[in-house]
């Protein structure tokens, strides 16, 4: 009796197993069927030509990182033309789709993005299929602000024909004396900012928009976009949409150095590359005052003089790619004299 009542109980066993397992493969089985219909309904959505549907779409793929799917958000992305009229693209979200999966956007449709999208595009040509870096370089010589150091960024490293010479353009030395015939009185000035900006809206009938935006690295939202001489840092938001703009000073002589630096993969131009220099000069007469010009301007010119030459030495600038010193360093007077009878010379050239 009890043999018989252990096998009816390893029988129950049994069978709840069995019914356990069937279940189990049953559901997995509905949820794979019902994955399928849910990517190919977004693979069908991405194909659309109506903007809204293929926003949603790609809303619906970013919100589960659908790897499954890059290839096709890849392609969506490459139907559309870039513009800033909401109710003509889905490209804020294509875009962010992309960001999102990791979607391999050919790198030579990426410059069309970058003037109203730089951040998404930035995030983007790490994975892009095909040559970035002369796209890159081109982009480099159109920007400014934070998306200037964006592109400098993902070019770090590379000895990139175009790369340096434009790094050399923005090398700088400036000179600013106030003079003045008070004595014990001294001088300063401010450093200006440029800026760097992002757009977006929300239209009817569209997804929340994502917003992406330079943000400054104390900012609590920000993350690294990309590591450099320079960090860029950003912030993704989903919201209804927006405008936001902060402030970007330019890029430091130090800072391009270090530019130049991984290019070259040695340590030209990383000797101190001083940003200017100013000085309140007691005005006496043309003589000493000329004299005190020198003094601080001479210095600054043998300093760029020397990294050109090592640029060129290394094979990454011709002589032409470089500013001529009278560009590169440049001169302001600020006369706050109380006696203005004698003119302030002018300043001669350094070929003079």
């Amino acid at each position: 009796m009890t043999s018989l009542r252990g096998r009816s109980f390893r029988r129950v066993v049994c069978l709840l197993t069995l019914h356990v397992l069937t279940t189990a493969s049953i559901a997995a089985q509905t949820r794979s069927e019902e994955e399928q219909r849910r990517l190919e309904a977004i693979r069908v959505g991405l194909r659309s030509d109506d903007p809204r549907r293929v926003a949603w779409a790609a809303f619906d793929a970013t919100a589960d990182q659908r790897a499954a799917v890059r290839e096709d958000i890849a392609a969506a992305v490459e139907r559309f033309e870039s513009t800033a009229d909401a109710n003509a693209t889905p490209l804020p979200w294509l875009l962010d789709a992309a960001v999102q999966t990791k979607a391999p956007v050919s790198a030579a449709r990426l410059p069309a993005f970058w003037k109203h999208w730089p951040v998404q595009t930035a995030l983007l040509f790490p994975y892009a299929k095909g040559n970035r870096d002369e796209i890159l370089v081109r982009l480099l010589t159109e920007s400014q602000g934070a998306a200037w150091f964006a592109a400098a960024n993902l070019l770090l490293g590379h000895r990139v024909d175009g790369f340096a010479p434009n790094l050399v353009q923005h090398v700088r030395f400036h000179v600013t004396v106030y003079v003045t015939d008070v004595p014990n009185v001294v001088f300063g000035d401010a450093i200006g900012m440029g800026t760097g900006s992002t757009i977006g809206w929300q239209e009817p009938g569209f997804p929340s928009f994502p917003l992406y935006r330079f943000v400054p690295p104390y900012h609590a939202a920000a993350r690294v976009l990309l590591d450099g001489p320079r960090t860029v840092y950003y912030q993704r938001d989903v919201r209804d949409g927006g405008w936001d703009e902060y402030g970007v000073n330019p890029p430091t002589n130090d800072e391009i150095s270090k530019y130049l630096a991984s290019i070259t993969k040695a340590a030209v131009g990383l000797t101190p590359l001083p940003e200017k220099a100013q000085r309140t000069v007691l005005w006496v007469n043309a003589g000493q005052f000329q004299t005190e010009i020198d003094s601080m301007r001479n210095p600054l010119l043998r300093t760029y003089e020397q990294l050109v030459r090592a640029l060129v030495a290394a094979g990454v600038i011709t002589p032409a790619d470089a500013p001529g010193p009278d560009r590169a360093v440049t001169v302001q007077f600020e006369d706050h004299r109380r006696d203005r009878s004698a003119p302030l010379p002018s300043v001669p050239s350094p070929a003079q």
